[in-house]
């Protein structure tokens, strides 16, 4: 009976740790984006294709071209912007993150949310 005690103890104990050591950080959503603040072109949405599209849509690869000196001609010049119809626009809704078609990369929800706004706003290169 003595060992019982002392085995049910031993694992509790190690329960206990094991379930104390466990760590889980919460990753905070980023705030959506203001709608009555412009966006940059160079600044928020160049970031967004240099993290994840160049690899495939770099200079001289799959149109379109997404380096940062070619991109905004790219888009406009190849049909990728609507600024008509801003949700219909290429660049927005073949790599959204619900609906993407594209297989390598979607984008986040926030990324979407900031790619749709710049095209709503006007599609500026700035």
């Amino acid at each position: 009976m003595k060992s019982y005690y002392k085995s049910s103890f031993f694992v509790v104990l190690l329960a206990s740790l094991f379930f104390a050591s466990c760590q889980y950080d919460f990753v905070a959503k980023p705030a959506p984006p203001d709608p009555g603040d412009t966006l940059s072109f160079s600044a928020e949405i160049i970031p967004i294709f240099t993290k994840g599209c160049i690899g495939c849509h770099g200079e001289g690869a799959e149109a379109p071209d997404l380096s940062a000196n070619n991109a905004y001609n790219s888009l406009q010049t190849g049909g990728y912007i609507n600024t008509d119809v801003p949700e219909d626009s290429k660049i927005y809704t073949y790599p959204a993150p619900a609906s993407s078609n594209h297989s390598w990369k979607r984008y986040t929800d926030s990324e979407a949310a900031l790619i749709l706004l710049w095209i709503e706003q006007g599609a500026l290169n700035n």
